[in-house]
């Protein structure tokens, strides 16, 4: 689908939306939700992290906002404010949500290169050693070891236990391979702008297992039961707003 900066910025709220819906319909109020944009021309993508319904899982949703040629996001480097000691893959999946057969996706921990930060590297490849990647299906005219526009990456952090999302550098690296007007290119593109929303409260277990303390009660009512906070509530407005603009541009489209 071709796309612009305005419209990259639609697709930037409609996904934090999304997130935010999911987020908000499981009771997760506090849940940290960051979308970083990546921008080199007329390729790039937008990529959204969170911490997965707060259940010890880190999400990461990818999209291919590229306007022309057949450049495919095939991996990204990105830093979180605090050690992970150990992860694994739970699921990656496109975006209809059906498992994407055939790929592997390498994940590089490296918590050794700045105490108290932990840097990923992540990156796609099919079973026969060509690289995929996540291509745009209005745009692209390659599609080889590609699926299209989105797909979601889910870890399970098991190295501390709890974890949950606080931060994510803003120097964060996207790659895409098949760049350019020949195909034949690559990129590595750093952020070009990062949002976040949503708070995680810092929380000290006591003694025993029914109870909690917290230094926050934002998001809760006062039995301790999650409700919406504002500013996600106003997030769900947007979101949904945003994916109708979409939708709406996607019918003109067709109709045209």
């Amino acid at each position: 689908m071709k796309t612009n900066p305005a419209m990259n910025a639609i697709r930037m709220t409609a996904l934090a939306g999304a997130v935010a819906m999911a987020l908000a319909s499981a009771g997760v109020a506090n849940a940290t939700l960051i979308s970083q944009t990546f921008t080199s021309g007329v390729e790039g993508g937008i990529v959204t992290f969170d911490d997965n319904l707060g259940s010890n899982q880190f999400r990461l949703t990818f999209d291919n906002t590229s306007s022309m040629w057949n450049g495919a996001i095939t991996g990204i480097v990105f830093n979180v404010s605090a050690d992970i000691n150990a992860t694994s893959i739970f699921s990656f999946v496109d975006g209809n949500n059906s498992p994407i057969a055939g790929w592997t996706v390498g994940v590089n921990v490296n918590n050794e290169t700045t105490p108290g930060n932990t840097i990923f590297d992540i990156a796609f490849e099919t079973t026969n050693g060509i690289n995929g990647g996540i291509y745009n299906d209005g745009v692209a005219t390659n599609f080889s070891n590609v699926v299209p526009d989105i797909a979601t990456l889910i870890l399970t952090i098991s190295d501390p236990d709890p974890w949950t999302l606080a931060s994510i550098g803003d120097d964060s690296i996207l790659r895409m391979q098949r760049t350019g007007a020949d195909g034949e290119g690559s990129l590595k593109i750093p952020t070009s702008s990062s949002s976040t929303s949503g708070q995680t409260s810092t929380s000290t277990s006591t003694s025993t297992s029914t109870s909690t303390s917290s230094s926050s009660t934002s998001g809760q009512t006062s039995n301790g039961s999650p409700v919406p906070e504002p500013g996600m509530l106003g997030l769900l407005g947007i979101g949904l707003l945003g994916q109708a603009l979409i939708l709406r541009q996607r019918r003109r489209r067709l109709q045209n």
